[in-house]
């Protein structure tokens, strides 16, 4: 079972939670305390996949997509390098941190006050919200 976490590094919470340790490593640790036992019943391995919301991730993310690199290698050689996979993986799942950080801020700025189109604090073009239509699946 893939359980993908998304850290701040940057709150109050998260410095003071892990002021002397690796807020990523406390990340795949409470990940794994909170589902190991029960998955380990059904013979399911549990793999935590920790990031930052400035691109850096845990060591199970990065072994993982590593793997998955390399497997992909494995079964389409000719496609797929294993390095350009991983490349891919890693843009990807950057964009997902980058995008679900930009959300973070605006719910951060409604709940100040600020109306939704107010973009005085970005000082940059404004960061819209594009709206799934109802039952649309998330990607």
């Amino acid at each position: 079972m893939i359980d993908v976490t998304l850290r701040s590094i940057h709150t109050k919470t998260d410095q003071a939670r892990t002021a002397d340790r690796d807020p990523l490593k406390l990340a795949e640790a409470t990940k794994h305390n909170k589902y190991d036992e029960a998955y380990r019943a059904y013979g399911v391995r549990v793999v935590p996949l920790a990031f930052d919301g400035c691109g850096g991730c845990g060591a199970e993310a990065a072994a993982f997509i590593a793997r998955l690199a390399e497997l992909t290698k494995k079964k389409a050689p000719l496609i797929w390098s294993a390095a350009t996979v991983k490349h891919l993986f890693i843009q990807i799942i950057g964009c997902a941190t980058q995008r679900e950080t930009a959300r973070n801020s605006l719910d951060v700025m409604e709940a100040q006050g600020h109306s939704k189109g107010d973009t005085s604090l970005f000082r940059t073009f404004p960061i819209r919200r594009h709206r799934r239509p109802p039952g649309a699946p998330r990607h």
